[in-house]
């Protein structure tokens, strides 16, 4: 019954700085700051969505 938290890890979602450039992966409950120079705006990766560009080319 004793659930270790700490095993149970979240994935987070990775987000490029718009200030460095570096990648910052943030899980629930995380705050919004690069962690490399401290900026607080940060976008989101984009997703590869290759269907689109198979249906699209037909």
């Amino acid at each position: 019954m004793n659930e270790d938290h700490s095993t149970h890890r979240i994935p987070g979602i990775a987000y490029n700085c718009g200030d460095c450039g570096s990648e910052v992966v943030l899980r629930p409950g995380d705050i919004v700051i690069c962690r490399e120079c401290g900026y607080r705006i940060l976008f989101k990766k984009r997703t590869k969505q290759g269907r689109w560009t198979s249906v699209c080319n037909q």
